[in-house]
This record gives structure tokens, C-alpha cells and sequence, in this order.
């Protein structure tokens, strides 16, 4: 009968502060800390979009985090000072690992900043910005969206890549999407599901697609979120799940 080796003091610690990571950053909800409200919408558009959001640093006061951010970010620099005492400073996975610890450090900041400048000079440092270039005298991020745009818009002209009509409620798609959820992925608790709390028509989660119950699709649309969402986003949760060590 074979039997397991046992497991090393160092990968054992390496998955209990990788661990400890995950469990850290669970309350953070970076999109639901951020999002508007219906009344939002209705108000911009309703003024035929004339009129900036009236979303003020007061209005995200009204909006909790769900987390202390002090403590919370106490909570990432503690992990990564035991990093460096218990894996070392140069260390690969202590390097990863304190640069997460920064980076969730950076984003909790972010969000006590909600509706001030601070929130766009870190938004810009983590995500980076539509005025960024990939190399000198490249177009910016912006600059190729527009690019792509018009490419697209020529593409839209064939007869071919007419799009159909949007007539698949989303409560079919979800029943479509969950067929082919289990087809590709079954067994693994994965799922989609209705949402009246996203203003995208889809999101991604950690295991599950939520469309938004008002929306509309076309079968093109769900064979596109059936490969983003489902195998890019899901898929990639589960290749993350099967790790047994680098839980992070």
C-alpha cells in the first residue's frame, strides 16, 4: 500500500500564510463597494446625459465596506512581516505573497477614498489608465479601443455578422448557461444565476455567473459568456482550487 510522504515544514507554512491571505481579503468587494444605484442612472440619463452623476464622497460614506480598513490593512502588513520571519525576504513565494499583502493594502486605501482624487491616483497605480502606452510612440489604451472600434464597425457592415435579435430572457439563459456548465465543468459547484444587483447584463464570481434579471441575449451572446465567464473566469478558479500549497 503506498503511502503519502509527509509534508515538508516549509510547504506547510507557505500554504497556512497563503491561507491566511485568502481568508484576508474575503470581505473585499471592490464592485459592489463602488457601484451606483439605479436613481443614478435614471438621473444621467434623464438629463439626455448632460449632467455629471451627483455621486459624492457622501454618498459612498452612506455605503459600508463590510471591513474596518485599518484593521484591515493591519491585518495584510502582520502577514506580510511574518512572510519575511518565516519564509525570508528573497524567498519567490515570500516575494509574491508581500507584493499581494501590498497590493490588497493599496486597494483597501482606494476604497476609503471613494468619490476623492486619492481613489483615481491608486485606481490608476493598480489598474492603470486609458492614457497609458505599452512602449514609446505606441497609441494609448484609448487610442486602440478606438482603433478596435473602428475595425469592428466595418466587420458589423457584412451580411454575415448581422446580430440577432435579443429575445432569450434571462432566466433561460441562465437554464442554457447551467447546461453547459455542467457539460464542460462538471461536479464542481459551479453555477449560473439571476442578480438584480449588477448593472453589467453579466458578472463573474469565484463560482458562479450572475445575468442580470432585466436583461436580454442572443445565442451569440451566451456562447460569449460561455467562454469568457465560464472557462476563462470559472475555469481559472478551478485551476487556483486545485493548488495545494499556493492557496493565494
Amino acid at each position: 500500500m503506498n503511502q503519502k510522504a509527509p509534508v515538508s515544514p516549509y510547504l506547510t507554512e507557505v500554504k497556512a500564510l497563503s491561507d491566511r491571505i485568502v481568508k484576508a481579503q474575503q470581505p473585499i468587494r471592490i464592485l459592489d463597494a463602488i457601484k451606483w444605484d439605479d436613481s443614478i442612472k435614471q438621473d444621467f440619463f434623464s438629463s439626455n446625459g448632460k449632467a455629471l452623476p451627483r455621486v459624492s464622497p457622501e454618498y459612498y460614506r452612506e455605503r459600508p465596506l463590510g471591513f474596518e480598513p485599518e484593521e484591515k490593512k493591519q491585518e495584510f502588513h502582520q502577514i506580510e512581516r511574518d512572510l519575511v520571519r518565516k519564509l525570508g525576504q528573497l524567498n519567490p513565494l515570500s516575494v509574491i505573497m508581500r507584493r499581494i499583502c501590498r497590493e490588497y493594502q493599496d486597494v483597501v486605501t482606494m476604497l476609503e477614498y471613494r468619490g476623492k482624487p486619492v481613489f483615481t491616483n491608486i485606481s490608476q497605480e493598480l489598474y492603470g489608465s486609458s492614457q497609458d502606452v505599452f512602449h514609446v510612440g505606441d497609441p494609448t489604451i484609448a487610442g486602440l479601443g478606438s482603433m478596435v472600434e473602428g475595425t469592428l464597425a466595418q466587420l458589423l457592415k457584412l451580411d454575415f455578422l448581422v446580430e440577432e435579435p435579443k429575445t432569450i430572457p434571462a432566466a433561460e439563459a441562465v437554464k442554457i448557461l447551467n447546461e453547459r456548465i455542467e457539460a464542460m465543468l462538471p461536479g464542481n459547484g459551479l453555477r449560473a444565476m439571476i442578480s438584480d444587483g449588477i448593472v453589467a447584463d453579466a458578472a463573474a464570481g469565484t463560482d458562479y455567473v450572475k445575468l442580470r434579471a432585466d436583461a436580454l441575449f442572443n445565442m451569440r451572446d451566451l456562447r460569449v459568456l460561455e467562454v469568457h465567464e465560464i472557462w476563462v473566469h470559472l475555469g481559472t478558479t478551478l485551476n487556483g482550487l486545485a493548488q495545494p500549497y499556493c492557496t493565494f
